[in-house]
């Protein structure tokens, strides 16, 4: 079960802000130096800019403002589509959303909060993400496995997000070297097989 807490004028203070959801929950955040809030709520409310940062992004389809079909392909070769509509957006503060339920897809609620860092060094940004997968723990398990879990590709996605916006690009090894010799990767091929 998921609830996500929003500050009132009140610190002290928290108030529900997402529906309950039986699913995984997870929390995870980075700090962006040098970035304010408002910079970056801007920068993440423009799902534009989404393929920027996130991996086997192929499309996004805008319905509104407020609602949009995404569509990834995953590293096993699969592809997936979700439909997603913000069911809360307070600017420079937090953008909530929850995916369209159907039988064919995975339902996800999820909220990213951008608040100050500490001392003024930037924003942290908050991820707060629950998910039920079709299939059950079986399915989820194996797509953990793969690495190709919602929970994965956002935590991926946050921070290729901070790469993103702290130097302009994501690092990557694809196209490098790995430093064996062929003789150590034929081997190393051969006892996979």
């Amino acid at each position: 079960m998921l609830r996500v807490y929003q500050k009132t004028k009140s610190k002290s203070m928290w108030r529900e802000v997402l529906p309950e959801m039986e699913g995984k929950r997870n929390h995870y955040a980075v700090t962006v130096e040098d970035r304010t809030p408002e910079e970056i709520y801007d920068f993440c409310r423009n799902f534009k800019n989404f393929r920027y940062f996130m991996k086997n992004l192929l499309e996004i389809h805008f319905f509104s403002p407020q609602r949009s079909r995404w569509s990834v392909r995953l590293n096993s070769g699969l592809f997936r589509e979700w439909s997603t509509k913000i069911i809360q957006d307070q600017p420079a503060a937090m953008i909530s959303w929850q995916s369209s339920s159907s039988s064919q897809e995975s339902t996800i609620v999820g909220s990213v909060w951008f608040s100050p860092a500490p001392v003024r060094r930037g924003t942290v940004i908050s991820l707060s993400i629950d998910y039920a997968l079709p299939g059950g723990k079986l399915v989820e398990f194996a797509e953990s496995l793969a690495g190709e879990d919602p929970c994965s590709i956002a935590q991926l996605t946050l921070h290729r997000l901070k790469a993103y916006l702290e130097t302009g690009e994501v690092p990557t090894i694809d196209g490098q070297s790995s430093g064996r010799s062929e003789e150590e990767k034929t081997t190393q091929s051969e006892m996979q097989h």
